[in-house]
């Protein structure tokens, strides 16, 4: 399978485990980051939310464009030969109902003949206080099958397995963690007083 990663060593990683974690993006494009964040929400967020719940299709697109602008600097020093599907805001709000339990992300490719990924970013410090992610490594083969609405339900009986089995990634604001659609991940109560702002494409 053709592979979007310009290095080869960054391609075995991530085909051996699923993820990798790579210092992505510099102080002044998370400011930048930043700075779109408090444009387009103003008055924050609650609980859990993604900017793709916007219901503004318009402003919706402005947000992942703007975004996209910020990444694509970084994102072409180590990847080529890839289809861009948009960028967003992932907030994580303080207290339980933004805690995100274990799950592989909706099928995007017909994972038989393609591959899809995320590259995902903190915009400050990922600790355990904050909700940092939490990932179960070389699990991205468990299940390539068509995955949608309601995919969570597919593990809700082994949460507390996956927990016992998760690796907690501690992260520097700007790193990225750049991981395969189907490989199973999550993360804990963000139990600071602060939002945890992240940026994703």
């Amino acid at each position: 399978m053709k592979s979007v990663f310009i290095h080869a060593e960054d391609a075995s990683q991530f085909n051996r485990k699923g993820y990798l974690r790579k210092k992505l993006l510099d102080s002044n494009q998370i400011n930048q980051a930043k700075k779109l964040y408090s444009q387009f929400f103003p008055e924050g967020t609650k609980n859990f939310y993604s900017s793709t719940f916007v219901d503004d299709l318009t402003l919706k697109k402005e947000i992942s464009t703007q975004l996209t602008a910020v990444f694509l600097p970084s994102i072409n020093k180590y990847f080529e030969n890839y289809k861009l599907l948009g960028a967003q805001f992932l907030i994580k709000n303080p207290g339980e109902s933004a805690k995100m339990p274990f799950h592989q992300d909706w099928s995007v490719v017909n994972e038989n003949e393609f591959r899809s990924l995320t590259v995902w970013v903190g915009l400050d410090e990922l600790t355990e206080k904050n909700g940092a992610i939490k990932v179960i490594p070389y699990t991205q083969e468990f299940s390539r099958s068509f995955r949608g609405p309601g995919n969570f339900d597919n593990l809700s009986e082994l949460q507390n397995y996956l927990e016992n089995a998760a690796q907690t990634l501690i992260m520097e604001a700007g790193e990225a963690f750049i991981f395969d659609h189907s490989l199973i991940h999550g993360s804990g109560i963000n139990q600071s007083e602060a939002p945890r702002v992240a940026i994703a494409l």
